[in-house]
């Protein structure tokens, strides 16, 4: 019985598994200021994404501030939810500068995490 499916390779199927990566985001407030053990004192929250890949380092990269990052987030959804918008690509591509290509392959960078 023929099949529309090509059948890949152990081989195939191992080398996507090896070429796979876990990214992960984060939100973090950085320390600003430390008087003694006790008080603390934190910025705004920030957006940290990390790589993990089968081999080799973690790989991070910062992405800026929760809150920028949030509002291009809230406006894209907003448009994507209606029809009649005409700017959902714009408004993907300023999420995608913003949130995604900092941790393309060239400039995330390589930490002992």
């Amino acid at each position: 019985m023929a099949t529309t499916t090509q059948r890949r390779s152990a081989e195939e199927r191992r080398e996507e598994i090896l070429g796979a990566a876990l990214v992960e985001f984060a939100v973090y407030r950085p320390l600003v200021r430390r008087v003694g053990d006790v008080q603390k004192s934190y910025g705004e929250p920030r957006y940290v994404v990390y790589v993990i890949r089968h081999q080799g380092e973690v790989r991070w990269q910062e992405l800026g501030d929760s809150a920028e990052i949030d509002a291009r987030v809230g406006a894209l959804r907003e448009a994507l939810s209606d029809p009649m918008r005409k700017d959902v690509e714009r408004l993907a591509r300023a999420v995608d500068l913003r949130s995604c290509s900092p941790f393309a392959p060239c400039s995330v960078r390589q930490s002992a995490c």
